[in-house]
């Protein structure tokens, strides 16, 4: 029996229509990650719910299943055609008509997701273990619209509900075999009197025709196709995805084109064009050339050194995502920057491009701030936790992390994280900079960690952290930040050596910053030194940093911050190059305040005396971060407690630990702080924290404990 049965050319004019409204990416788009269970031998049970709080059943909209381990091709269910219709792109089953699935392999369209049902083998996206990626676009306008239709042979408009301009259109036939995929874009078709189109199952460059939308343009409310067999054969029944082009200032989605220069691979270069904000998926195809249909995303990685990338056109294997292949793409604040000196590229010199971005969602303070708990007792935005080695194996170890509302779309559930071997060498890593990681205190550029980096190593989880280079028995702590409204994002931005301004998206004023550039600038006239983790505390003011991990006082200049203190929606750098040296990537950590969470400010020692802060909090403290500024000889280093290494609440000894370049190891054997409901209380002054001396000034950043 055949694995596919024949789908009748049953179909609507137009679609059906969507009256809801977003207000973020997360309410109409989620990427999400699974296991298979397709219920080995025989394929015959195992569903798997996705729940993404994206309401398909009222709204409509899309799924995309790609698998990851094995490859396959990409399976397009939809409301508008049936739960258990299926299309699929990649290699000879892209010219394949839609066929029916059976009525357990079928997806059911829920109000918060789907229910995956088992595919029996004859597709991959259920099977048994195997590891998937699912995209989810739901109906709205200024975003997305599914529009069925039949054709006439000649020419017609299609109604569509974007209520804005159309920036892609993909179309597949539905009734007959042998038809491929074709997709308009408005970067490709712009300046050739819409003449022309691409595939989306093939590598070719931008085609001539005026058979395809009869040399007529979309408007906001219809497409128009003319008389080919693919978009408008006589009794043909179709299906058109049309994805939006929106100019408005809160949009979540672009289509764009760039032209890359012919120095790009040597330099990088920085496009930032037309979309305005940091993207969690791109879409990327060339145009004036044969080059395959790319798609990355954040959750499966996007970043400096470690972007898992689809092909479109790829069928079986083909069309399998590749890791730390093409790690040319690094999401910036307002689009992506093209990494340079690397010798495989998603884009080629003197050739141009055409791209369709979403905007990366994030958490809502109402949700962060009204639900601070998971299964081991932390906010659902900060997480500490410690695992042992074992001899000649890595360690790792994944947050138990609750979903709290904030939706399983925002995986992956780490965002950074500091991570240290029994109190050596503390190392920054970012979802971002993927398989690198940054010795804190030292003023060296990132290197590759074999085992100290955030990887994706488990493909059906949203991320696997590992620790270490396995030195043998040795605890590995770390501590976790998740990028929320308020309390922490994540921004990188090229240097100009002008003073400039950033965009980044913590909704708040950012009460500490965090600046370490990444790479090297190419320019000669930049001083590779003093390339330490520089910070900003807002109580210290704008003119004024301090070296993170170093033990000196802070430094005063105008250079740094160009004395401007940061908005809810941007911060500025000057022209000093440890901020802004010209064309080096820099990353910069914003932290802020939400109340019963998080507290940035500063205190003044009380030598003898214990002080007493106040945080706002209700269970005492998790993590505690400090730096004395004041002139004592007896300043520290930067100093931090947390959970995991153990705060007393009582007298008694508390472990801390030095940041610094060279291994410094725990503080064990002094009582420096106790923690109380609402914060904390430094103790009388010891000679190894000097967390406590009188009169000096000392600032601090504090996450609440919600156990």
């Amino acid at each position: 029996m055949s694995k596919r049965m024949q789908m009748g050319s049953s179909g609507s004019f137009g679609g059906s229509g969507n009256s809801g409204s977003f207000s973020d990416s997360s309410d109409v788009f989620s990427i999400d990650l699974y296991r298979g269970n397709g219920g080995s031998p025989n394929y015959m049970s195992g569903s798997v719910t996705i729940t993404n709080n994206i309401d398909l059943a009222g709204q409509g909209g899309l799924v995309i299943f790609r698998g990851r381990n094995p490859g396959g091709h990409a399976e397009f269910f939809d409301t508008e055609r049936g739960s258990r219709i299926i299309l699929e792109c990649g290699g000879t089953r892209s010219t394949e008509q839609e066929s029916t699935v059976a009525t357990a392999a079928g997806i059911t369209f829920n109000s918060n997701g789907y229910v995956i049902g088992n595919d029996q083998g004859n597709y991959n996206y259920n099977q048994n273990n195997g590891s998937y990626v699912a995209y989810t676009y739901r109906k709205a306008p200024k975003f997305f619209d599914i529009v069925t239709y039949t054709g006439n042979g000649t020419n017609q408009a299609i109604a569509h509900n974007l209520d804005c301009e159309v920036g892609m259109i993909w179309i597949k036939r539905r009734n007959a075999n042998g038809y491929a995929w074709v997709v308009y874009h408005r970067g490709a078709n712009s300046g050739s009197g819409h003449l022309g189109y691409l595939r989306l199952n093939a590598n070719s460059a931008f085609q001539t025709s005026s058979s395809q939308w009869n040399d007529t343009a979309p408007t906001t409310t219809h497409f128009t196709v003319g008389s080919a067999q693919d978009t408008n054969g006589s009794g043909g029944t179709y299906v058109a995805y049309l994805f939006a082009h929106d100019t408005d200032a809160d949009s979540i989605i672009k289509c764009g084109d760039f032209t890359v220069s012919n120095n790009a691979q040597t330099a990088g270069q920085f496009f930032d064009t037309e979309f305005g904000f940091e993207p969690n998926y791109v879409t990327l195809k060339a145009t004036s050339r044969a080059q395959e249909w790319k798609q990355y995303d954040t959750v499966r990685g996007l970043g400096y050194n470690l972007n898992e990338e689809f092909n479109w056109n790829g069928g079986g294997n083909a069309g399998h995502q590749t890791t730390n292949s093409y790690a040319g793409f690094m999401p910036m604040s307002k689009g992506f920057l093209i990494k340079p000196s690397n010798a495989n590229y998603p884009i080629y010199n003197s050739a141009s491009y055409v791209y369709t971005v979403i905007k990366r969602p994030m958490p809502k303070v109402s949700d962060v701030s009204g639900t601070l708990s998971n299964t081991s007792g932390s906010t659902n935005v900060f997480y500490p936790s410690s695992a042992v080695n074992v001899t000649g194996a890595a360690v790792y170890t994944t947050p138990s992390w609750t979903n709290n509302g904030l939706g399983t779309n925002l995986a992956p559930v780490v965002d950074m994280s500091w991570s240290t071997n029994n109190g050596s060498v503390i190392y920054q890593h970012s979802r971002l900079l993927g398989r690198t990681g940054i010795p804190i205190g030292s003023n060296a550029d990132t290197s590759e960690l074999a085992l100290s980096y955030i990887y994706y190593a488990n493909r059906d989880d949203p991320i696997t952290h590992g620790f270490g280079r396995n030195q043998g028995t040795s605890t590995y702590h770390s501590m976790n930040w998740r990028r929320a409204t308020g309390f922490f994002d994540m921004v990188y931005y090229r240097g100009t050596h002008i003073p400039q301004t950033i965009d980044h998206n913590l909704g708040a004023v950012p009460k500490m910053m965090i600046i370490k550039r990444v790479t090297y600038a190419t320019s000669s006239t930049t001083s590779t030194g003093n390339n330490y983790f520089h910070v900003y505390h807002a109580d210290a003011g704008n003119t004024k940093t301090f070296k993170l991990g170093q033990n000196a006082n802070y430094n005063n200049s105008n250079t740094y911050f160009n004395s401007t203190s940061p908005t809810a929606t941007q911060f500025t750098v000057g022209y000093e190059a440890a901020h802004n040296a010209p064309d080096a990537l820099f990353q910069a950590l914003l932290f802020g305040e939400v109340s019963g969470v998080s507290k940035i400010g500063s205190y003044t020692g009380g030598g003898t005396n214990s002080v007493t802060v106040d945080c706002g909090f209700t269970n005492g403290i998790d993590f505690l971060f400090f730096k004395n500024i004041g002139t004592n000889s007896q300043a520290n280093y930067n100093i931090l407690f947390n959970r995991q290494f153990g705060i007393t609440t009582s007298a008694g000894n508390d472990t801390s630990l030095q940041i610094k370049q060279s291994p410094g190891g725990f503080i064990t054997n002094e009582d420096s702080i106790q923690q109380h409901s609402s914060g904390f209380t430094l103790m009388p002054n010891t000679s190894s924290t000097n967390a406590n001396i009188s009169g000096d000034t000392y600032l601090f950043y504090a996450i609440a404990n919600s156990t």
